[in-house]
């Protein structure tokens, strides 16, 4: 995901935008509501709703899709409990397993959907840059 900051802001003729930080906290939510929309499509809604849940931090969720796969033995949870340094069974790193295990198993495209959507809010935060410094601060 692009860092929607104040350096991006400024490498975009941003830097004398007004109220900053709102316009940053709304590019954020933009991100997340359309990466979320984007990963949807296509795939059934029982398997979008198992992601919604991971996604919520539901308990029973995040444990019904560790129950379908051998996560212990999964050399993914392993590197990731490695890198975090996160215990074992930590809610934590189940969380951050379910997460990414339920991504590369339902969308391995993941990393060019959100590269997509993050290019296409650049595209429009750019494009309306004059509107932007004049005050409004919603996007098209």
């Amino acid at each position: 995901m692009v860092d929607f900051d104040e350096k991006f802001l400024e490498e975009n003729g941003l830097g004398a935008l007004p109220h900053k930080a709102e316009f940053l906290a709304h590019l954020a939510e933009e991100q997340e509501t359309r990466v979320g929309e984007a990963i949807a499509v296509g795939l059934p809604q029982e398997v979008v709703d198992e992601f919604d849940g991971i996604v919520e931090g539901n308990i029973e969720a995040i444990n019904a899709f560790l129950a379908k796969n051998d996560y212990k033995n999964d050399p993914i949870y392993a590197q990731i409990a490695e890198k975090s340094g996160l215990a074992p069974d930590s809610p934590e790193l189940n969380d951050e397993y379910a997460s990414i295990k339920w991504l590369l198993t339902n969308r391995p495209d993941y990393e060019e959907v959100i590269a997509g959507v993050c290019k296409k809010i650049q595209q429009e935060v750019i494009a309306n840059r004059d509107q932007l410094l004049a005050g409004s601060q919603q996007l098209p």
